[in-house]
């Protein structure tokens, strides 16, 4: 029975660990595509070398990125305010999901350890406790946060649903179209 107990717990700490990490790739794989969001357009607008594009977009945070690539987009749409305004909201997701992501990436977080003492008193190890401290005007806060593997699945398919929208702003200058035609119940799944 107790040994029973004890894979139980260790396979629901290995479930948040897997989680983690699946989220923690998703989102290079976010910031990826918005590199390669750029580097189309700088190509399209004739800059050729690639090596050039990828020295200037190397070493860039996330935030820089999706700045980047939102300003890029707006000025190859000037001439389509409303449809700048349609794909807004997805670079507003992304800045969500950075911030998110930075909570997690960088926070300490505790899986509690497998031991007679936690069990009797109830601790759960399908959740993981994130600590982050930030400086604010009156000194320091800590934030604390609660996560467990369903919290960072659900994180990741936010960071796919971006990464896809972020690939069909491509599509559209690459092919001529619209931005309006990126379906507006897809943005709106950032959201939900």
């Amino acid at each position: 029975m107790k040994e029973n107990l004890i894979e139980k717990h260790k396979s629901q700490q290995e479930s948040i660990y897997i989680s983690y990490g699946k989220f923690a790739i998703q989102f290079e794989h976010l910031c990826k595509a918005l590199r390669e969001n750029i580097l189309f357009a700088l190509i399209k607008y004739g800059l050729t070398e690639q090596t050039i594009t990828r020295i200037l977009l190397a070493d860039l945070t996330a935030y820089a990125l999706v700045s980047k690539c939102r300003s890029i987009i707006s000025f190859m749409y000037s001439d389509n305010p409303e449809g700048v305004k349609h794909i807004d909201p997805i670079f507003k997701a992304c800045i969500t999901i950075i911030e998110k992501r930075n909570l997690i990436i960088h926070g300490n977080w505790m899986i509690p350890m497998i031991c007679d003492e936690n069990t009797k008193n109830g601790v759960r190890y399908d959740i993981a406790t994130g600590l982050k401290e930030k400086i604010i005007k009156t000194g320091i806060k800590t934030e604390v946060n609660k996560f467990n593997e369903n919290d960072f699945n659900e994180l990741t398919e936010k960071i796919k649903i971006a990464q896809n929208l972020i690939s069909n702003i491509e599509y559209c200058y690459q092919f001529n179209k619209d931005l309006q035609s990126i379906s507006k119940s897809k943005i709106d799944e950032l959201y939900n």
